[in-house]
């Protein structure tokens, strides 16, 4: 009998390794997204540093020049792209039409990750114009709408986390229920039921 509930126990825990988990995939995705091409891909840090330049004065093309620089290269490309444009005297739309036309295919990169990757940079590329656009249109302070805006950013991001990880409380019910199930069954019922067979 005991050795029956010892083998369950194994077999459950050894069923509850093989299980794949969500986590792996995303984490990692994240981590791939923000460093692919040896530079800055998160948008809320280069909005910040595009405020910290126009404080010191520089003007929106002088820093979308050096953030191009410190960004990865395909948001740096893009961004590069838009302030030539804007140097050139393009429309504040057409420069950003003009950046965001690119096509970033690595050779020898899964097409998935190369989907995510694109789908990345352009969100990264879209925050940053949402958060020019408005300081660009109306001549407002742009430093104090970047701050905010990365500050929106963040905090939706951290919404975001607190969701998962609600819903993963919700799932690991099932697993810890199984792992203890067993731990119940060794150490409560066995031993009430080995106690009671001498009185049978």
């Amino acid at each position: 009998m005991a050795g029956l509930a010892a083998f369950l126990l194994l077999a459950s825990g050894a069923s509850l390794l093989t299980l794949p988990s969500g986590r792996h995939g995303s984490t990692s995705t994240t981590t791939e997204s923000r460093t692919v091409g040896g530079g800055i891909n998160d948008a809320p840090l280069l909005l910040d540093l595009m405020a910290a330049m126009l404080t010191a004065g520089a003007s929106v093309e002088s820093a979308l020049s050096v953030v191009a620089e410190a960004c990865g290269s395909d948001v740096g490309s893009s961004l590069t792209r838009v302030r030539a444009a804007r140097l050139l005297g393009a429309s504040w739309e057409a420069a950003w039409e003009a950046g965001s036309t690119h096509d970033a295919r690595r050779v020898g990169a899964p097409e998935r990750h190369q989907r995510e990757s694109a789908r990345s940079n352009a969100r990264i590329i879209a925050d940053v114009r949402q958060g020019l656009h408005f300081a660009t249109s109306t001549g407002a302070p742009s430093a104090a709408l970047l701050n905010a805006h990365a500050a929106q950013i963040r905090r939706h991001r951290k919404r975001e986390i607190d969701r998962k990880v609600a819903a993963l409380g919700v799932q690991l019910v099932l697993p810890l229920g199984l792992c203890s199930l067993p731990a119940f069954i060794c150490l409560g019922v066995i031993p009430v039921v080995l106690g009671l067979l001498p009185a049978l």
